[in-house]
C-alpha cells in the first residue's frame, strides 16, 4: 500500500519498537500508526485499526489522511 504521496507503506525499527509509516530517501518521513509494537508483523496487522491522521506530519499530508483504503 502507498501513502497520498505516493511512499511505500511498511513497518518501521525505532528505539520504542515497530511501527507503521513511509521512508524518504532512506530515512523515516511519515509515522502512520498510533502506537508501537514488538515485531513487525504486529505492526503490520493492527496497521488497519491503529491508522491516524498525520496531523505531525502535515509538511507531507497537508490536513489528508496519509492513505486511502
Amino acid at each position: 500500500m502507498k501513502c497520498v504521496n505516493g511512499k511505500e507503506i511498511q513497518p518501521l525499527k525505532s528505539g520504542a519498537g515497530w511501527y507503521m509509516g513511509t521512508l524518504e530517501d532512506g530515512m523515516p518521513y511519515c509515522r502512520i500508526t498510533q502506537h508501537y509494537y514488538a515485531t513487525a508483523e504486529e505492526a503490520e496487522a493492527n496497521f488497519r485499526n491503529d491508522y491516524r491522521y498525520c496531523e505531525e506530519n502535515n509538511f507531507c499530508s497537508r490536513g489528508r489522511v496519509c492513505y486511502e483504503w
